[in-house]
Parts: structure tokens; C-alpha cells; sequence
């Protein structure tokens, strides 16, 4: 979990892993980013392409074409964010990260790019307009597995995510049968 609040963007500048910094400069040289939340920006455009780069990088369509609806529509209504990446040599959407948000809190819900370590930046993105928008405190990037665990790929996103210099937060697990009504 990303606080937000503490500090200014170069504080969280700071934090990034340093392999994180030279990603993103590169990243920042070979892409435009451009994030939007709203009613007047162009969402629907934006996660039509999104999902376009989504199919590419799974090799098949994962989600059905209502959770890209409602996803248009979250974003329409401020709660759902998306930060794209576009080839500047091409003008293609190569890459997406999109956030939900919740009161003071964001939340990383989806992903995916066609270029190697093209989410750091989209991350990077993500949480500079986060951080500017004055009602985000904490930025979620999502559950990550321990380092001890044996799967490697549990391993590498748990890595992957550690490097934005957030701190881990425990979450309790709970198990048993769900309430009948």
C-alpha cells in the first residue's frame, strides 16, 4: 500500500526501486502517457483500445464485454482511472494500468502491455495522477504473495510490486461457508 500524502512526488521519486527510475526515463522516451477519470475525457476510446492490448497480451479475450462496459463506466463516474501508453514511433496503445477508486483509496485492478517493462511507468503514472487528484490517500496495488512462497511467478509479481516503496499491510484470511439468506 502507497501512502499518498507522505511526502511530495519527489519523496516517492525516491522510493522507487532505482532499476524502477532508468525504466521509466526509457519508458518516458519511447512513449506518451496520458491518464484520465471523468466525464470529458475520452474513456470509452481509451479502454476500447485497452482491451484491445489486453486480448493481444493474453492471446485470447479473458473478460467479457460488460466488465469493459462497467469499467467505461466507472471511469466516466471518476471512480475508475486508466493511464495508457502510446508508441511514439507508431501512435499504438502498447500498454494499460486501470484503478478503481473508493472513497480515499485506489485500487489496481487491471493490466497488461505489449512491451517489455512497460508497467513500471504506467504504474509510475498512475500514482503521480493519484497523487494530484486530492481525494486519494492510499494506492493498493494489489495482493502480493510472500517472497518465501515456492511459485516463482507469486515470487516475481511480489517483486515487482514491493518496488514502488510502499509498505505491506496484513490482511487477515478468512475461511468458512458464506451466510445463507
Amino acid at each position: 500500500v502507497i501512502d499518498l500524502w507522505d511526502g511530495d512526488e519527489l519523496a516517492h521519486w525516491r522510493r522507487l526501486r532505482k532499476s524502477y527510475r532508468s525504466l521509466i526515463h526509457r519508458a518516458e522516451y519511447e512513449f506518451d502517457f496520458f491518464v484520465a477519470s471523468g466525464p470529458t475525457d475520452p474513456i470509452s476510446l481509451l479502454l476500447d483500445e485497452a482491451r484491445d492490448v489486453h486480448v493481444v497480451a493474453a492471446g485470447r479475450q479473458t473478460r467479457s464485454v460488460e466488465t469493459w462496459r462497467l469499467m467505461t463506466d466507472w471511469a466516466h463516474e471518476r471512480f475508475g482511472v486508466i493511464a495508457t501508453a502510446r508508441a511514439k514511433s507508431t501512435g499504438l496503445v502498447m500498454g494499460f494500468a486501470y484503478a478503481i477508486r473508493w472513497k480515499d483509496w485506489a485500487y489496481w485492478m487491471s493490466g497488461a502491455t505489449l512491451a517489455k517493462d512497460l508497467q513500471h511507468a504506467l504504474q509510475w503514472h498512475l500514482i503521480r495522477a493519484l497523487m494530484c487528484d486530492g481525494e486519494t490517500r492510499y494506492y493498493e496495488i494489489g495482493h502480493a504473495a510472500r517472497f518465501d512462497d515456492e511459485d516463482q511467478k507469486s515470487k516475481s509479481i511480489a517483486w515487482f510490486k514491493s518496488g514502488f516503496g510502499g509498505s505491506t499491510w496484513a490482511v487477515p484470511v478468512v475461511e468458512g461457508q458464506p451466510c445463507a439468506s
